[in-house]
């Protein structure tokens, strides 16, 4: 059985922009920038490093189903 998911256009370009924001959020709190004291500043470090993963991974995999699958 085949699963075909169908995601639109719009969601695709909002992840897109959202995975941007988290990683100039990212870059700016690894150079300071943006200050937070002690265990703070590596708990939001952490858990941004974790959904920016998560969020290239699934970009990743849609791009992948969208160009070999032809999912979209």
């Amino acid at each position: 059985m085949t699963v075909i998911v169908f995601q639109p256009l719009y969601l695709v370009v909002v992840g897109g922009v959202v995975m941007f924001l988290l990683l100039v959020f990212q870059t700016l709190l690894g150079l300071r920038v943006i200050k937070l004291q002690g265990a703070l500043h590596s708990k939001v470090h952490r858990y941004i490093a974790f959904a920016l993963i998560a969020l290239a991974l699934g970009h990743g995999t849609y791009a992948l189903g969208t160009v070999v699958f032809g999912w979209f």
